[in-house]
């Protein structure tokens, strides 16, 4: 019942692992009460990596219900810790848990990362779509984001075009000078043209920042 109730507090889906960390059991332990409550149509197992989910809410919400306040966000503020040592990119179920143990000021930091992910993810979407003519306007509706959001991260296009490309960039670089090793060099600029051309196919926004 520990571990599901832990289960309950990390979301209707949750890792095993981690539940079994938070409940204080060994991970042979967790297997065997994750068995038994799998059996009872409690639980399923979605997936080889440990990923387990609530067969229905109303089993969750149950479990939810018979922890005390306290305890509750005693769990959520232990989860947010182990995420955060663990992967501090996951900054949705950080902000979650933070927000439910009562950590306003943390949970609304990585509620900023989330939406810095957000605004970033979109905009590589927009750019490689449409290109650099697309604004931060239009990176702030398809991110989901307020556009004063978007400023308040980006002050101008330049910064997130330069956040957006940098890794890319120095990618190039990096091919540019392999391909200056190469012995022939009419070979190594070809090998380099080739490989430029695979990058920047399928990307609009590279292929004319590389162009321009």
């Amino acid at each position: 019942l520990e571990l599901l109730s832990v289960g309950a507090v990390l979301g209707k889906e949750f890792d095993l692992s981690l539940a079994a960390r938070l409940s204080r059991q060994t991970l042979s332990q967790a297997m065997a009460a994750f068995d038994e409550a799998s059996h009872r149509h409690i639980v399923w197992a979605k997936g080889k990596d440990g990923q387990c989910a609530f067969i229905h809410d109303k089993l969750r919400e149950t479990l939810l219900g018979r922890l005390a306040e306290s305890a509750c966000r005693d769990l959520h503020l232990r989860a947010a810790l182990e995420l955060e040592a663990d992967d501090a990119g996951r900054v949705f179920e950080l902000a979650y848990h933070f927000d439910a143990a009562g950590e306003r000021p943390r949970a609304l930091r990585a509620d900023a990362l989330r939406n810095q992910e957000r605004i970033v993810t979109a905009a590589r979407e927009l750019f490689a779509e449409r290109g650099l003519e697309a604004t931060l306007n239009d990176v702030a509706h398809h991110a989901g984001v307020g556009v004063g959001t978007v400023y308040r991260r980006f002050a101008t296009k330049d910064e997130l075009l330069e956040a957006i490309f940098e890794d890319s960039i120095d990618q190039i670089v990096d091919i540019a000078k392999a391909a200056l090793t190469v012995e022939n060099s009419w070979d190594g600029f070809v090998w380099f043209v080739e490989h430029l051309c695979e990058m920047t196919a399928t990307d609009r926004g590279l292929r004319e920042m590389v162009c321009s």
